[in-house]
């Protein structure tokens, strides 16, 4: 059994809203208008002078995706090489960097997450958040430095989340189990909850806990499914319309 524990805590403030509109543009018909926020603002996905693929909630619902793993197949050019889970190796477009640290890097919203360095394993230590909650993962391809920095030379994952809604009290509950055959089952439950706290803000709660059956048996230890895993996490967000023009985001996340 493998553990990793991981905890992160993002703040971000913006003087415009943040758009999460965003649709899998390897399903949509040219006449939809799909916007993103690649460039660290609002465009049209046809506008934005770069490669960009976009997988909406819908989506990652639809294919009941777990992680990076899952999701990679539907990202042209997207590869992910894993030792076992917690442990995950990205790269886009063939770019590796190798043991000189990672060269796909990952948002989370406008927040840079996970290591960086070769010293901090950062080659191989992807975050690999389960998406219940993401409102898109938007992938851009091609080196990212101008806008997001070091460790995006092959390209950058930006996971959206989704905002807490004051208009009206919500809650999402999904529950999921699977077979494999010759190893063994695997289950998952996932929760979040919208509150709102007056007329412009509110709070989103979620949390999930995930058991990925192992199918890998290992002869030499007489041991049956050794790639079992267990994840369990939580986040939470704040959202306050400040003004008209000013929107504030704290988030947390473990």
């Amino acid at each position: 059994m493998f553990g990793r524990v991981t905890l992160a805590l993002l703040a971000s403030a913006s003087l415009l809203p943040v758009a999460a509109y965003a649709q899998d543009d390897t399903n949509t018909s040219a006449t939809e208008e799909i916007v993103v926020t690649a460039s660290k603002r609002e465009e049209l996905l046809r506008e934005v002078p770069q490669s960009v693929t976009a997988l909406t909630a819908q989506t990652l619902e639809r294919t009941q995706v777990n992680g990076l793993t899952d999701y990679a197949p539907l990202v042209p050019g997207l590869v992910t090489t894993s030792t076992q889970p917690g442990q995950t190796e990205l790269s886009l477009r063939g770019v590796n960097a190798g043991s000189l640290g990672a060269s796909v890097g990952t948002y989370v919203d406008e927040t840079p997450f996970g290591l960086s360095t070769a010293a901090g394993y950062g080659n191989f230590m992807a975050p690999d958040l389960d998406p219940f909650d993401i409102a898109r993962i938007e992938v851009l391809r091609g080196p990212q430095g101008t806008l997001y920095g070091a460790n995006t030379m092959g390209g950058l994952i930006k996971l959206v989340t989704v905002d807490p809604d004051p208009r009206a009290f919500a809650g999402h509950l999904r529950v999921s189990g699977a077979a494999t055959d010759g190893g063994d089952a695997s289950y998952a439950a996932r929760l979040s909850l919208n509150i709102p706290v007056g007329s412009q803000a509110a709070l989103m709660l979620g949390g999930y806990s995930r058991h990925d059956g192992g199918y890998i048996d290992d002869p030499t230890r007489g041991a049956e499914n050794i790639n079992s895993a267990d994840t369990t996490g939580w986040r939470a967000k704040f959202l306050l319309n400040a003004t008209p023009d000013l929107t504030i985001r704290l988030s947390a996340m473990g």
